[in-house]
């Protein structure tokens, strides 16, 4: 239940800080009362309180100031109170545009006004956003979301095999290993058996391979309750306008999204909604804009609480512009849906629009069409996320890309005041989704180290603060980062398939998941910088059957060869040491991020190598994500009393998941695609 905050504690710290004028203490702090709370409980959220006020503290001492004690008193009062004599549900709930206005009253240095304010806390008869901020995306990794998932029987109108198999065996009840469009098979121990069919391909102990369907809730809830518990901040979800006009496919779609938004309430995650205009045609424009304009009157997807918002506009991301394989040419409809969104539409349906461009949209050549009209449309984007799968096949490949390419786009968008959102992926392989006429294992994840690379260099440039995380279910593409069979000897037996042990190296299933976690974390600021992979896993829930994963690096394995070869050899990758100083933050030019209502990291403990355990979902409470400032750098921390502490451990010698100097390198007998196709429906 989401509770008013209490007045008494509120009051106090305005009153403190309009008296000390402490500009950033009001923006930082107040800012960070509508996490006080937990979703499900009328008691004050103690983690959150003893958050805010260290952060005070620390901010005032960053001043060169003190804090009034008063004010740390009435917290630890507040705590005591809350917790024996919770606030009252009745009571009337926060009003977080009265908080808003407060912080710019107190930014005016007017502490005249703040009874007022504060009066007007709980003026709002409706229910408000808890953790609404006006910039989401600010220092945070988001994943895609395909949610395309489906089997005959799981209850969306399609009835039909999607993105397991091939069209040709869409109604078949039991498709064959020849059928499949997938190189990597999840782990199914934590569905539920009614989210899954069988199939007809065989295991190694005599039971058939089963998959999952995105239009049951509880499959989608089980993903975002895996990014609950690593940190994982939330999703973009994927909305193919190809055939959307179908009623059949626009349920079916639909239904998925409602159950990523049911999922995201239910975690704390945050969403928005990506178009994708592949396949389509001019006269797509137009039906994007009547979809967009359901989804919010019919739906009200914007209303949710964890809808991704940055300049206090929702989200929207729209994938295809300017590609040349996307026949989508028209610059002046373009130019004129782009205004719709930005300045023309009902403000209700106005939003913060991300284009997704061509890798070479800012040079207007390679995968991007050109001339200046295509210039202009995406220098009007509010948001740039050039699509970069496929771009680099190694660690050596993307040192040079992102030194050449990445960080002057990143230069470009800031001088133009556009947010960049470059992406971030673990290893690319598409074998069976192309009929095994490319490669299996073409761009090889190493490991985790191919990915790694990317967060350090992300979470190291002044210029990024937003990065897209290719995908958290993309098995068709082999890009997927949920959990994923660790081992060959436990692939199904029939077909050709993917482990993360394909290129030497022993990583448990959830491997990619605490590694999207722990980069979330370095981009934030709240574990260092750095290019060694972390050597901690998360704090894992209870289980009936407790079990423990990895505390250190993924390590090669032995020699010996896995059960079931590639057809091609994988590319081992070169080790590149960093060849520059790791950062130890970044300025703080944009607003304070705000991450979901209850996404605090779990703790950091040593555990015992096996495989992955059975998840249960927790609700860790949210601590601030302030990207260090040069100043908050020699600040002197303050550790909440009743609150776990996070340390990160930063490994004191090299990875030893690095393949060595004296490893062997294979070079690939085909060559690794750098343009990648856009997906298909």
């Amino acid at each position: 239940m989401k509770v008013a905050v209490s007045f008494i504690f509120f009051a106090a710290i305005c009153i403190d800080v309009a008296r000390s004028q402490h500009v950033e203490i009001a923006k930082r702090g107040i800012r960070r009362l509508t996490n006080l709370f937990a979703d499900d409980v009328v008691a004050v959220d103690v983690e959150a309180v003893a958050n805010v006020t260290n952060h005070l503290t620390a901010a005032a001492f960053d001043a060169g100031d003190s804090v009034d004690a008063e004010v740390a008193g009435v917290a630890s009062n507040l705590v005591t109170d809350n917790i024996t004599n919770p606030t009252a549900a009745g009571d009337p709930p926060v009003n977080t545009e009265a908080i808003d206005f407060t912080t710019d009253l107190l930014v005016a240095d007017d502490s005249s006004n703040v009874g007022a304010a504060t009066d007007n806390l709980f003026a709002s008869s409706d229910a408000v956003a808890i953790g609404a901020s006006p910039n989401m995306l600010d220092n945070q990794i988001i994943c895609g979301y395909q949610g395309w998932f489906a089997f005959p029987g799981d209850g969306a109108p399609i009835n039909k095999w999607r993105h397991w198999f091939h069209d040709a065996a869409a109604t078949t009840p039991a498709p064959l290993a020849g059928n499949l469009t997938t190189d990597v098979y999840p782990t199914i121990d934590e569905y539920d058996d009614a989210d899954m069919r069988t199939s007809g391909i065989l295991m190694k102990d005599g039971s058939f391979a089963k998959f999952f369907s995105s239009a049951r809730p509880n499959v989608v809830l089980k993903h975002f309750e895996w990014m609950q518990t690593y940190g994982i901040s939330g999703v973009f979800s994927l909305r193919f306008m190809q055939d959307l006009h179908l009623p059949a496919n626009r349920e079916w779609k639909t239904m998925v999204l409602r159950n990523i938004r049911n999922a995201a309430e239910s975690t704390g995650r945050i969403f928005a909604v990506s178009y994708n205009i592949a396949g389509t045609t001019d006269a797509v424009l137009e039906n994007l804009k009547a979809d967009w304009i359901k989804l919010v009157d019919d739906e009200n997807i914007t209303q949710s609480s964890q809808y991704i918002r940055q300049n206090g506009l929702p989200i929207l991301r729209i994938y295809g512009i300017g590609f040349n394989a996307v026949n989508v040419t028209d610059t002046t409809k373009m130019a004129a849906l782009i205004k719709w969104f930005q300045t023309d539409a009902v403000e209700k349906y106005r939003v913060f629009l991300i284009g997704g461009v061509p890798s070479q949209w800012r040079t207007l050549d390679g995968d991007s069409r050109n001339g200046t009209a295509w210039k202009n449309i995406y220098n009007s984007l509010d948001g740039i996320h050039p699509w970069h799968v496929g771009r680099w096949n190694s660690i050596r490949s993307f040192d040079t890309y992102h030194t050449n390419t990445i960080l002057n786009d990143a230069a470009y968008c800031a001088s133009k005041g556009i947010l960049y959102m470059p992406t971030m992926w673990p290893g690319f392989s598409w074998h069976n989704l192309k009929k095994q006429q490319e490669p299996i294992n073409a761009i090889p994840r190493l490991g985790g180290t191919f990915m790694w690379r990317q967060a350090y260099k992300y979470a190291s440039a002044t210029n990024i603060n937003t990065v897209w995380l290719a995908q958290f279910d993309e098995c068709d593409e082999g890009t997927a980062i949920f959990k994923l069979t660790a081992k060959t000897s436990e692939l199904p037996m029939e077909g050709k398939w993917l482990a993360l042990d394909a290129d030497g190296y022993n990583v448990p299933s959830d491997h990619y998941l605490r590694l999207a976690g722990e980069a979330q974390k370095m981009l934030e600021g709240s574990i260092p910088v750095t290019d060694k992979i972390p050597t901690s896993s998360p704090t894992r829930m209870p289980t009936k059957q407790p079990t423990t994963i990895p505390t250190s690096s993924p390590t090669r394995m032995p020699t010996q060869q896995p059960t079931i070869i590639p057809t091609q050899s994988p590319t081992r990758m070169p080790t590149q040491q960093p060849t520059s100083k790791t950062p130890t933050g970044k300025p703080t030019t944009k607003s304070p991020t705000l991450k979901p209502t209850t996404t605090n990291a779990p703790t950091l403990k040593p555990i015992t190598p096996t495989r992955s355990p059975t998840l249960k979902p927790i609700t860790p409470t949210k601590s601030p994500t302030l990207k260090p400032t040069s100043k908050s750098l020699t600040m002197k921390p303050i550790t909440p009393t009743k609150s776990p502490t996070l340390k990160p451990i930063t490994p004191t010698k090299s990875p030893t998941l690095k393949p060595t100097s004296k490893s062997p390198t294979l070079k690939p007998t085909t060559k690794p695609t750098t343009d990648r196709p856009t997906p298909t429906m």
